[in-house]
């Protein structure tokens, strides 16, 4: 509990390290669920169905493994375990059902389309070409896109499977607490 004015869930899920080849599925389902207002996190649970007025899911992480986190914000009528079971559900459907090709292009023509046009300042080359030294394998930079596009909604369903488990998790209940407000 803290003086903060609303609720906060966070989720936290073990993964893979940058190194591994199975990384860019995990940024890959980080954008299926919440990049942008046609993710599914932002479309059902956001605007269709009112749980949250905000949410995210973001991967962490760099040589060392890192964590896929999901966090929102619920609606004042909503509780933190209601929020929490509303995302599970989301989870349940990516272990379930494959992910539509059209959803699975649109994240990685979103990605080529912003690595190619971050890659037009020599800086930002510069800067990945150093992050992929640190990485071992600089010749990643020219890799990336295409080991994104060849990411499959197999396998994006076999790491959900595998991943958004309850054994696998982190949950974190950050509640306001009114009588400091």
């Amino acid at each position: 509990r803290r003086s903060v004015p609303v609720d906060m869930l966070v989720m936290a899920f073990h993964m893979c390290d940058r190194r591994s080849r199975n990384y860019y599925a995990f940024d890959s389902l980080s954008d299926i669920l919440s990049n942008g207002a046609s993710s599914r996190l932002y479309q059902r649970l956001v605007l269709d169905r009112k749980v949250f007025s905000s949410i995210d899911a973001y991967v962490s992480g760099s040589v060392d493994a890192g964590l896929f986190h999901i966090g929102g914000k619920p609606h004042e009528r909503v509780s933190l375990s209601e929020a929490e079971a509303a995302i599970w559900e989301e989870l349940a459907l990516l272990k379930e059902e494959k992910i539509a090709d059209y959803e699975l292009d649109k994240v990685k023509n979103k990605f080529e389309s912003n690595y190619i046009f971050n890659n037009i300042s020599y800086l930002n080359v510069a800067t990945n070409i150093a992050w992929f030294e640190l990485l071992g394998d600089v010749e990643e930079i020219n890799r990336v896109v295409s080991d994104y596009k060849s990411i499959s909604a197999e396998l994006l369903q076999e790491i959900a499977k595998s991943t958004f488990i309850p054994e696998n998790s982190s949950v974190l209940y950050y509640r306001k607490d009114n009588t400091q407000l």
